[in-house]
């Protein structure tokens, strides 16, 4: 039953060509059974296959749930950056959610449990849960991505660790309020969800849930798989700018995160046969952490065997 007509919830779903996933995934959030009024703001970054017909096909079934914006020119590609300029704004919830077009929710109660955390400790900024990882094709099987377990996690531990897939993420939409808040408009990062959870972290505790309540899952079409040595370049000063946004306990990590980038460019450019940059990147790694650099060497010579 629904309390009232405020908005308790909005949910920001975004997708780009995910026709095989996005029905399973809307699907997941209009079945949501929650006693507080809820909304799903849904973003099609001018897909060229049929997931905007899939979109509308549940808009012009749950008309007052789905809120889409249907875009004519890929905002990703022209460099707007979507979630913090597109979809923060639209929301109208005390509190976020997120789930990715090719993600999908797996407990109908799902966002009552998470919400109703968050209602009865008011230090909390943001919880999250457990979640399978699932390979699409199939390479390796389903497994929990990280093991969570019902207590209170770091700013630190999730930037370090990187334990929290966004579809299992609620928080306060109040910590973009904060004086921190203007981060996401700082052009060198390039991941948004470690912003805003590090955000979160800042402005109070985060709690993670033993439950598994969603699916991330892996493809070749998926952000993640999408590194390329720009995007690298673009990593390594993401890295360098945390530290410099949210304080001095993340140095160490920051830097710790850089080796396998720098060590990744090392090995780009010895195919390359550029010698220098080559050693450039394998210095400045090596500047870092030694050790560390030897075992991603070793990582990635063992890879190839």
């Amino acid at each position: 039953m629904i309390e009232n007509d405020i908005v308790m919830v909005s949910v920001i779903c975004q997708t780009y060509n995910h026709e095989k996933y996005i029905a399973e995934c809307l699907q997941s959030l209009v079945a949501q059974k929650i006693n507080y009024r809820y909304e799903i703001l849904v973003h099609d970054d001018a897909s060229t296959d049929k997931t905007a017909d899939i979109i509308r096909q549940f808009e012009k079934e749950y008309p007052t749930l789905i809120k889409p914006i249907y875009q004519r020119e890929n905002q990703w590609s022209l460099g707007n950056k979507v979630f913090s300029g597109i979809q923060l704004p639209r929301c109208t919830g005390k509190y976020i959610a997120i789930c990715e077009g090719d993600d999908y929710w797996t407990d109908p109660l799902k966002l009552q449990k998470q919400v109703d955390l968050l209602e009865r400790h008011i230090e909390y900024s943001m919880c999250f849960h457990n979640v399978i990882e699932h390979w699409a094709d199939g390479q390796k099987e389903d497994c929990c991505f990280f093991n969570i377990v019902d207590r209170e996690y770091s700013g630190l531990e999730i930037y370090r660790n990187w334990i929290v897939p966004t579809a299992s993420v609620v928080f306060r939409k109040s910590i973009l309020e904060s004086g921190r808040s203007d981060c996401f408009l700082n052009p060198h990062f390039i991941y948004g969800d470690i912003v805003l959870f590090l955000l979160a972290a800042s402005c109070g505790k985060i709690v993670g849930m033993k439950e598994v309540m969603s699916v991330y899952r892996r493809h070749e079409g998926g952000m993640v798989f999408a590194y390329n040595v720009n995007r690298i370049i673009r990593s390594l000063e993401h890295h360098k700018q945390v530290p410099l946004v949210f304080g001095k306990q993340y140095k160490t990590a920051s830097k710790e995160l850089r080796v396998p980038l720098l060590v990744s460019l090392s090995f780009y450019y010895l195919k390359k046969n550029n010698y220098f940059l080559m050693m450039k990147y394998l210095i400045l790694s090596s500047g870092i952490s030694i050790k560390r650099t030897f075992f991603c060497i070793s990582e990635k010579i063992m890879r190839k065997i």
